[in-house]
């Protein structure tokens, strides 16, 4: 088995510190100060984790990303001419695209608009196509290359391989009017992020020298273009939040965070491909020297969660603001990729996770309702089984009781519940 612990050259914290303990005289380059960190085996509390990919399902799938409604979206390929876009929402799998094309590397904004790559064939450059409601608008003819990325404003940033061998890459904005180039420097523009405002950051790689070099490069709405870091070591995967404050990680072991001109060292271990939400939760991947795999790490104030699978190798994933995650497993012997979803755990009857037991969770009981001992043979799929309140196989009169029980309206929270 050869496992590659290289970097890759292609792989959001509303002020995080108290959430990470963060002290305000922290220093470039220091550990914070505050109470260590606590490591724990398995989700946080109130957290599940589920598996979204049958054991029997042998596509190769991408990087998932997930949104603020919990919907996850992804690729699943069969090369060399077949790939379709999938989204698990409100506890259902819909196939978005067809067969008749291969479409691969989606990302989704809030609104549920998303952004994939479509060409003829596995390894073709292809057409930026973004899904903006019902319309489907074409942003590129025949030459993207990368994952492109759509932003809750509807933008959508996406990149071009000038080269052929990805040593001259730039970028281009699409601002919901018109495209436009927004780098000209001949290097290698890649892994770029956009935020609610539409601030970016991506990485600049220069791979004309030996060794390679990179900057975390950063630019405002109005255009304004600025390096972060110098090139003093290979800086990747950045991420940027809603309050401008980025992640990323280097050659020095750790994940990095820039807030208003200053770099604090959050983590020291070998770690990569740090994501970071609103609420300064942070997930990232740690390299497990024992068991020679990758684990997903989540860390939650002072607390960090190791979620770790003894013949899978975890790749990185995407964070929303309500701290679920997803991310993609390898099987570690068959190179199968699987993907996950670290999920809130919602009580009976709260079909669409929002801690409310009110009239929208009454149609899904409605929706569900298949009288006594009528279940599906292969059980419920996650919204059902919120109405399923006996769990036994069906929904009937017995659990339109006990939800008219546990109803509460759309004005309170069910207790200990999180949102």
């Amino acid at each position: 088995m050869i496992i590659l612990r290289g970097f890759t050259a292609i792989l959001m914290i509303c002020h995080i510190s108290m959430a990470t303990g963060i002290g305000s005289s922290a220093r470039a380059g220091e550990l914070p100060t505050g109470p260590p960190v606590e490591v724990i085996q398995g989700p946080p509390p109130g957290y599940e984790v589920v598996r979204l990919t049958a054991p029997n399902d042998l596509a190769i799938h991408s990087r998932p990303d997930i949104n603020d409604r919990s919907d996850v979206i992804w690729s699943a390929s069969f090369p060399p001419d077949v790939s379709n876009i999938r989204i698990f929402r409100d506890g259902r799998f819909y196939q978005v695209t067809d067969d008749e094309a291969y479409e691969v590397n989606p990302t989704l904004s809030n609104s549920g608009d998303f952004v994939f790559i479509r060409s003829l064939f596995a390894g073709d450059a292809g057409d930026i196509v973004f899904l903006q409601g019902t319309q489907e608008i074409v942003l590129d003819a025949n030459e993207g290359d990368c994952t492109p990325v759509v932003g809750n404003n509807s933008r959508v940033v996406f990149s071009d391989d000038f080269s052929g061998n990805f040593t001259h890459v730039e970028l281009f904005f699409y601002d919901g009017r018109s495209t436009n180039q927004i780098t000209s420097n001949g290097l290698s523009n890649a892994v770029v992020r956009i935020n609610s405002d539409g601030v970016l950051v991506w990485v600049r790689y220069d791979f004309l020298t030996s060794p390679w070099t990179s900057t975390i490069m950063h630019r405002t709405p109005d255009g304004e273009i600025t390096e972060l870091t110098d090139e003093s070591t290979q800086t990747q995967s950045p991420d940027i939040n809603d309050c401008e404050q980025i992640v990323w990680c280097d050659s020095q072991p750790g994940v990095h965070l820039w807030d208003d001109g200053r770099v604090i060292q959050l983590t020291d271990q070998d770690e990569r491909a740090p994501r970071i939400n609103n609420s300064g939760e942070l997930m990232y991947i740690r390299w497990d020297e024992q068991a020679e795999l990758w684990r997903i790490i989540v860390r939650f104030g002072d607390a960090e969660y190791v979620l770790s699978s003894d013949i899978y190798t975890f790749g990185a994933g995407a964070i929303n603001n309500r701290g679920e995650i997803t991310w993609r497993g390898l099987h570690d012997t068959l190179g199968w990729t699987s993907l996950y979803m670290m999920r809130k755990i919602s009580p009976k009857g709260d079909a669409n996770g929002d801690c409310k037991i009110d009239f929208l969770d009454y149609a899904m009981m409605q929706h569900c309702f298949t009288g006594s001992s009528n279940g599906p043979t292969g059980g419920f799929l996650a919204d059902c089984t919120h109405a399923d309140f006996d769990e036994d196989g069906d929904v009937d009169m017995a659990d339109l009781i006990s939800f008219n029980t546990a109803f509460i309206g759309p004005d309170a929270l069910v207790p200990d519940c999180l949102p």
